[in-house]
């Protein structure tokens, strides 16, 4: 085409292109993975030709114009293109070619439109118009490849073959996007002039997240929670690390303590590692979270009589459970102690580094989850209490406590008696004792008698756990050993 002031024309195009280029500005720092991501080319405007302009299928230059991606993660699964600021005697002239990283090229735009002045718009596979023949389209239109006279072809020698693609999701959805893309921009028929300030290239990655890193309590179920944006996609999980993605399906499936105990993961502390897929049939993406189980200290409940009479004996009921099955295995480590509560300091929830500093000698022994049953005898008044901790076999350790009021022994109670028969001597109270107390009641005991009496609790805790002690934990009758 042949246009009278051209020189002014180039000049121009030149400053338009230049003024056009200083307003574009290159993304800062790697792309991100989560939603589209755009980058400009900062190469300079792409003057098209950029010389010979008296031959057909000249190069524009830069030649290829680059934009370089990283950091990106997934898959390709779209990208758009969006050239900025054109001006060009007859655009219909340029052919655009868009290569990937990986080899892949698409004919972006090719022998339409006419003259061109300061134009920009989006080519996508989104759009539902190809870019009209016609002056000053704006917005979004289909890729556009026309030969209007066959068997025309375009050349972009000495760039890559064009291929037979004719959409983006064709030559490059799946692709790795990372690495350098380049546009090849011909003048295709001599004797026209232009340029394209810049050129903007977006892309969305198909994009999953496995959740976590993931906490669970041994013996508690374990929700999962994975995302992905890849439309239609189903989701299956990798749980044992055997490479199949064959252990549960859907975004967030459960798994309860059993299925857990079945992955080894029944007692903690202990980590994995699992995975997780997401797929559309072509493509498939993959992520990977942290799982870790955190071991639960057992439980303990102490239960007795809230009141004992002096040098009679009564049973305190001693409770152990873990969540953790293999803990529950394992057994636990007990131990038991009594001390004088003067001030009834003995309210739950108690903390094993609370206990009191008059627990002293206390028994310990080997127990089994269940219940244990012991007998104690106290020899003296004043409130008691009994201190127990259980430990599991990872450390973990939990302290319960229960509060005795010891009463006196109780005066005798006096048998029905008659009337004296006429003329005989009523029967004479009991005699006083050189103290001056009563002979029908026993005497309070002393702090010294108090530790000695704890001391005797003891004892008969040591014997009452041979002697009596009972468990029930998966039918086995053997309770904690002294």
């Amino acid at each position: 085409m042949r246009v009278s002031g051209r020189n002014q024309f180039l000049r121009t195009v030149a400053l338009v292109a230049l003024t056009a280029a200083a307003g574009v500005t290159a993304a800062a720092g790697p792309a991100a993975a989560d939603g589209p991501t755009t980058l400009t080319s900062v190469d300079g405007p792409i003057l098209v030709p950029a010389a010979e302009v008296q031959l057909d299928n000249q190069p524009g230059a830069p030649y290829p114009s680059v934009i370089t991606v990283t950091g990106m993660d997934g898959p390709v699964l779209d990208v758009s293109v969006t050239l900025h600021g054109i001006n060009h005697e007859f655009f219909g002239d340029v052919d655009v070619l868009l290569e990937s990283p990986s080899g892949d090229n698409l004919v972006v735009l090719s022998d339409t439109l006419g003259q061109a002045t300061d134009l920009t718009f989006t080519l996508t596979d989104a759009a539902t118009e190809p870019v009209p023949d016609i002056l000053d389209p704006s917005g979004s239109y289909l890729p556009t490849d026309v030969d209007e006279i066959a068997p025309i072809e375009d050349i972009f020698a000495p760039g890559p073959v064009p291929s037979a693609h004719t959409t983006f999701a064709d030559a490059f959805r799946g692709t790795d996007p990372n690495g350098s893309w380049h546009l090849y921009v011909i003048d295709d028929t001599a004797f026209d002039i232009g340029a394209i300030a810049a050129w903007s290239l977006t892309i969305t990655t198909a994009s999953l997240d496995a959740g976590g890193p993931y906490t669970v309590d041994e013996g508690s179920p374990l929700t999962l929670a994975a995302t992905t944006d890849l439309p239609g996609a189903t989701l299956s999980w990798d749980l044992d690390g055997d490479g199949g993605f064959d252990d549960a399906t859907g975004a967030s499936p459960t798994l309860d303590a059993t299925a857990l105990a079945a992955l080894g993961l029944a007692d903690g502390p202990a980590t994995a590692t699992f995975a997780v897929a997401a797929t559309d049939g072509e493509l498939t993406v993959t992520d990977i979270a942290d799982v870790t189980i955190v071991n639960v200290a057992p439980t303990v409940t102490v239960t007795g009589p809230g009141t004992v009479g002096l040098n009679e004996p009564f049973i305190v009921t001693i409770t152990i459970d873990d969540p953790s099955a293999a803990d529950r295995e394992a057994g636990f480590g007990a131990l038991v102690g009594v001390y004088a509560d003067l001030q009834s300091t003995c309210s739950p929830p108690v903390d094993p580094a609370d206990r009191p500093a008059d627990v002293t000698n206390p028994l310990e022994f080997d127990a089994s989850a269940g219940t244990a049953e012991l007998e104690f005898t106290l020899a003296s008044g004043d409130p008691y209490a009994v201190w127990v901790e259980i430990t599991d076999a990872d450390g973990a350790t939990t302290a319960a406590c229960t509060t005795w009021l010891v009463l006196e022994d109780p005066e005798p109670t006096a048998a029905p008696t008659t009337p004296p028969a006429p003329n005989e001597t009523p029967s004479a109270p009991p005699a006083a004792r050189p103290d001056g107390s009563s002979a029908g009641l026993a005497a309070t005991g002393s702090p010294a008698a108090i530790l000695g009496a704890a001391g005797l609790g003891l004892l008969a805790v040591g014997f009452a756990l041979r002697r009596r002690a009972r468990t029930a934990h998966r039918g086995d009758p053997a309770g904690p050993r002294a």
